[in-house]
Order: C-alpha cells, then sequence, then structure tokens
C-alpha cells in the first residue's frame, strides 16, 4: 500500500493571520491582501483569437483553496452563453451558488458540442448539452451571477488540478449560498409533481418528513411520480454529496437540508446502486460526506488505477 507522507502537502490546515496565511501541517507561509476579493482577470493568460479553445490559467494551489467561479452575463433564453471564468480563495469566502447537476442528459448523451463565449478573449470553452441547459435555467435576464460548475471550472484535461479541486469539492458546496439543482428539461412529470409539491405544506420531525397537501391540490398520477425520479439526476453518486452539504438546495421549488456527516461504509452503501462514468468515482464523490475523525485519509487521485483505490478504501475501513 503507497505511503501518503510521499506525496506534496495540500495545506489542509490553513491559518489566516492579519496579512499572511500559513499551513499548519507543513509551516509554509504567504503575505496575501487580507481584503475580500475575486480575482476578475480573465482566465486565460495568453494572446486569444476569438473562436478558438479556450486557454486555462493555471490556479494557485500554494494554499490549497483557491478555486475559479463561473461570472453568467444576462441573456435572454435563446442567447449564446456569455460568461468570465475568476479566480478566487474560499478562504476569503466569495459569494457564488453552486450548481448541481448531471453531464449526460436524459439519452447519455455526453458530447461537447455545446459552446460558452468568454467575454472578453471571445475564446469559446466547450460543454455538454445539459450543462448547457443547466446554465441557461440559471442564468438571470437583468443582471449576472455568480455561480461554479465542474465541468467548465475545472480544467478538466488536468488531472492535478481535478485531484484537488474534488479534495475541495466538500467546501466549495457547504460554502455556497446555495446549490442550484438541474434534474433536466421541462416535462410534464415535472411540472406535474413540483405543481402539486408547491401546494403543499411540508413538515418535518427527526428524520421523517410528512406532506400536507392543502385543499384543491391536483395529486399527481403514480406515474408521473415514477418518471420524475426516473431522471438521471436522482441516480448520479455526485448528488448526494452534493445537496447533503448544501446550505439550501432550490431546484424549483426551495428546502433546507441539514448538512450532516456520515461513516464511510454507510455513504458506500447508499450510493452503491448510484451511477459513475468512472467507477473511482464511486468512492472520491463521497469523500466530503465523512467526519474528519473518521480515520479515512483517502483522498481523490485520478492516477490511481480503480483496484487501487478500492482495495485502499477497503482496507482503511477495516483498519
Amino acid at each position: 500500500m503507497a505511503s501518503s507522507s510521499s506525496q506534496p502537502c495540500l495545506h489542509r490546515d490553513i491559518y489566516v493571520g492579519i496579512d499572511y496565511r500559513s499551513c499548519l501541517s507543513c509551516g509554509f507561509a504567504l503575505l496575501h491582501d487580507n481584503r475580500v476579493h475575486i480575482d476578475t482577470r480573465t482566465d486565460t493568460d495568453s494572446t486569444p483569437k476569438p473562436g478558438s479553445r479556450y486557454s486555462y490559467r493555471p490556479l494557485n494551489f500554494e494554499l490549497g483553496q483557491e478555486i475559479r467561479l463561473l461570472v453568467l452575463h444576462s441573456g435572454q433564453p435563446s442567447d449564446p452563453i456569455v460568461c468570465d471564468l475568476v479566480h478566487a480563495n474560499l478562504l476569503d469566502h466569495p459569494e457564488y451558488e453552486a450548481i448541481s447537476y448531471t453531464w449526460a442528459n436524459s439519452d447519455l448523451e455526453v458530447s461537447f458540442d455545446s459552446k460558452l463565449i468568454d467575454s472578453r478573449s471571445r475564446q469559446v470553452l466547450n460543454v455538454t448539452e445539459n450543462c448547457d441547459a443547466a446554465l441557461r435555467q440559471v442564468r438571470l435576464q437583468d443582471g449576472k451571477r455568480v455561480v461554479w460548475i465542474d465541468s467548465v471550472c475545472i480544467n478538466q484535461d488536468n488531472v492535478s488540478e481535478r485531484n484537488h479541486q474534488v479534495w475541495l469539492m466538500k467546501n466549495i458546496y457547504a460554502n455556497a449560498i446555495q446549490v442550484l439543482v438541474y434534474v433536466g428539461g421541462p416535462s410534464g412529470d415535472g411540472f406535474e409533481l413540483l405543481e402539486y409539491l408547491s401546494h403543499c405544506l411540508v413538515v418535518r420531525s427527526g428524520r421523517s418528513v410528512e406532506v400536507l397537501p392543502k385543499p384543491g391540490a391536483q395529486i399527481p398520477s403514480a406515474a408521473a411520480v415514477q418518471q420524475f425520479f426516473e431522471r438521471r439526476w436522482f441516480h448520479r453518486t455526485w448528488t448526494l454529496q452534493e445537496v447533503a452539504l448544501a446550505k439550501r438546495a432550490t431546484v424549483v421549488l426551495s428546502a433546507n437540508i441539514q448538512a450532516k456527516t456520515y461513516d464511510f461504509l454507510s455513504c458506500l452503501v447508499a450510493g452503491r446502486n448510484c451511477a459513475a462514468s468512472d467507477p473511482r468515482d464511486k468512492v472520491f464523490a463521497l469523500l466530503g460526506l465523512i467526519d474528519e475523525q473518521s480515520g479515512i485519509s483517502l483522498r481523490a487521485d485520478y492516477s490511481k488505477g480503480v483496484s487501487w483505490v478500492f482495495s485502499e478504501v477497503a482496507c482503511q475501513i477495516v483498519e
């Protein structure tokens, strides 16, 4: 079993001083501007050619907290999506909303044929049809909106960055103002169920939830409810963490969800029937749900093979 001591420090424990930050694990220190801010420079650091593929500016991993945020410009539903990618440090408590969705649509289509346009460089970011649909759903018509969405804010071609950002996923979703849940495009089954719930009183008591319909509310058919919950979003491993950690999760209606931690074996059991295009994500997608005192020291590392990941998590659970 490989030792984690050979891996570089990811600066998990950060002390924030008046004008510096220091890692309590390795002692590394860095002077910084103490003002809360978002780096509004365009993410690309080259001289771009309009219409060319977007070029990411590297994240600063020195203190382990930097992420990218996507600034959506206003637009009508049919307008091209114009945006900016900016850098922010989670330790500065930037205000943003995180998006929970699935890369593939209901037809399992994952081709990157849709395009986002960087407002400054005019470079193009290719995204999936479902990512495009999710961004159109949350885009405002009269102002900018700052969001975090994984397929855009993480450079998917950079394995080291993916490892680093997946480790931060727990903090990204937990610190968002709210999590915007996109379960798919409009259809009769979704609207029928949500229309019914909008006229209901939801009462929570401990772990139980009771739905009390108001007089006159039209009860949806069993088929409509089944079709709604057959949407891919409800069967993806990543969505367990994204919603459980949210301060507030919003689909079309709003619901407050209590964030809590779980033992890792229970998480694996709960997610055993959830889908993941990469088998390693059956483990990595749940790391943010476990307590730091659980004894599980595994972190996302896509350079490791599937067998190594599964063997490592089994060994740590047994220990």
